[in-house]
């Protein structure tokens, strides 16, 4: 059996961001990409920058048009949490060119687009420079897709 939608969505989110590499066309190189969080204190400083994207909360409601009677559309939210790191405490370049390469690499990617709906970006919480040499943020992505409630999501 094929997995889910849900699974192929994460399974493209995360083949778009371990093709984050200026070699490319993106500002920032990402060296670490896992659905596993590992702390920032736990963070080999060889593989940051680090994305962790998880599928996170999602809502669902029939609907009346579109593939059928049992049509259910669902709203996934993706979230990202990324580091960054420099040693003279000097992390807004990086930091913005990553959470610019994170938005592009999901909203602009062929397999993704392929599955869904659409994709809207959301909210980005920082960590507001309470880390000493450290950046780390969590950007949010709301993915709208469509499937048939016989085979499940």
């Amino acid at each position: 059996m094929a997995n889910s939608t849900r699974h192929q969505i994460m399974d493209a989110v995360l083949t778009a961001l371990e093709g984050i590499s200026t070699g490319a066309g993106y500002q920032t190189t990402v060296k670490h990409v896992s659905e596993n969080w590992i702390p920032y204190t736990e963070m080999e400083l060889k593989n940051v920058p680090a994305v962790f994207p998880v599928d996170s909360d999602e809502s669902k409601e029939y609907v009346a048009i579109g593939i059928g009677a049992d049509a259910v559309e669902a709203v996934l939210t993706i979230l990202c949490t990324c580091y960054v790191y420099d040693a003279k405490n000097d992390t807004r370049l990086k930091r913005t060119n990553l959470m610019r390469d994170v938005e592009k690499a999901i909203c602009n990617n062929a397999a993704l687009d392929a599955l869904i709906e659409f994709i809207e970006p959301g909210d980005v919480t920082t960590d507001r420079g309470t880390i000493k040499d450290w950046s780390i943020w969590e950007q949010q992505f709301q993915i709208t897709y469509r499937y048939s409630s016989t085979l499940g999501g």
